[in-house]
């Protein structure tokens, strides 16, 4: 059973040597549905393999070697309850985090049924705005580091979330500027797609 500290030290972990991705598939084409997969994809680096072996241990996923560094991760589903799990010890990586919480329920309200090319195109900005959020963390890691080294730069801000409740569609339109409309029944029983990311 994780207590409190394990989670902080595992949020630690993805602020730090962690990356929250959403990725396009365009070669896993459902032939039924016949548009590219957007997938929800979350990995953290380290060179300490036993540290990586208890987050696949509490949350699955897997574990490879990239020949510096070895490296966990996972997706979908599995992704989402990780993120779940640290969000309340987030601090870098607040925004990323909500986003892609974001992303999850919003395809899983759409459940196996067909999206439309409008839903697509949120998928899409979804994916884009994750880009920017994860450049604008990176930029702003970058600055600090001048700092400490005594070269200080201009100031940047690190984006932030609301910790208010909103609904998904309320959430999609705030972090994209895109309605969508979530009506559709929740369909949790659905299949993970492993396909993006191998599990353990």
């Amino acid at each position: 059973m994780l207590d409190q500290t394990d989670l902080a030290y595992f949020a630690c972990l993805l602020d730090a040597e962690g990356s929250i991705s959403i990725l396009r598939n365009e070669y896993n084409r459902s032939v039924r549905r016949g548009f590219p997969r957007y997938d929800l994809a979350i990995a953290i680096c380290n060179q300490f393999l036993p540290v990586l072996k208890d987050v696949q241990k509490e949350f699955s996923g897997s574990i490879g070697n990239n020949g510096n560094s070895y490296y966990w991760r996972t997706s979908s589903l599995k992704a989402k309850v990780f993120l779940l799990a640290v969000q309340p010890y987030i601090r870098i990586k607040k925004g990323q985090v909500e986003l892609a919480l974001t992303f999850q329920e919003l395809k899983s309200s759409h459940g196996t049924t067909k999206i439309t090319e409008k839903e697509l195109e949120l998928y899409h900005q979804f994916q884009d705005a994750m880009k920017v959020l994860n450049k604008q963390n990176s930029l702003v890691f970058h600055e600090k580091s001048g700092e400490l080294l005594g070269h200080p730069e201009r100031d940047n801000q690190q984006p932030s979330s609301s910790n208010e409740t909103k609904s998904v569609d309320e959430k999609a339109h705030r972090l994209t500027g895109e309605e969508v409309s979530t009506n559709k029944p929740d369909t949790s029983a659905r299949p993970e797609r492993d396909d993006i990311v191998g599990t353990a």
